[in-house]
């Protein structure tokens, strides 16, 4: 049961970058006269910015999306009993370099 837990919430942080919501947001200016004007985010960044800011978030989803959870299931084996030394300090290789 638990490793399925485990499991369901891997798959979530995996999936999370699909709901990206960054192009429905919307910028809302007001002119001095009072009218207002919308337009998205990206319109108003140079491209060379949202390239940047777009790498930066895949960093981000690879950091906690697939090593962060790497690393707690790699510790957590560590935990189980009867291990060989070779695989525990296989694990712990594992869990340091994620």
């Amino acid at each position: 049961m638990e490793i399925r837990h485990h499991i369901l919430v891997s798959l979530l942080f995996l999936l999370l970058p699909l709901c990206s919501s960054q192009e429905n947001t919307r910028s809302l200016a007001v002119d001095v006269n009072g009218l207002l004007e919308t337009s998205t985010v990206s319109e108003k960044l140079n491209p060379k910015l949202v390239y940047e800011i777009k790498v930066h978030g895949f960093i981000l989803w690879a950091a906690m999306g697939v090593l962060m959870p790497i690393g707690i299931i790699s510790i957590r084996l560590m935990s189980t009993k009867d291990q060989p030394l070779i695989t525990l300090r296989r694990l712990f290789f594992l869990h340091v370099t994620s």
